[in-house]
């Protein structure tokens, strides 16, 4: 694999949530979850698949949680608006 295919696949990785660790990238994974993601994100890359068709793939599969930085939809906006708003305060009234 050439060093920007290679470069690529790392950028993908980082950019990637596993679904079994909490908080950790696909990068900083080794859950079984993780390493059959990247073997799949690696063949796509040899098969010349772009970022955005590979992001297209996980995202329809796995849903925007599986992105660290998910596109602003208007349920992904209610969303954290909604959990902003309730969220207790340590202010006094």
């Amino acid at each position: 694999m050439c060093i920007s295919r290679w470069r690529q696949q790392i950028n993908i990785y980082k950019n990637i949530r596993c679904l079994v660790c909490q908080g950790q990238s696909l990068n900083d994974s080794n859950s079984d979850f993780a390493i059959d993601l990247k073997k799949v994100i690696k063949k796509k890359i040899i098969n010349k698949e772009s970022d955005q068709e590979i992001y297209k793939y996980l995202t329809e599969r796995y849903g925007d949680w599986i992105l660290f930085n998910p596109p602003l939809k208007i349920n992904t906006f209610l969303s954290v608006s909604y959990t902003h708003l309730t969220l207790p305060t340590n202010r006094e009234v």
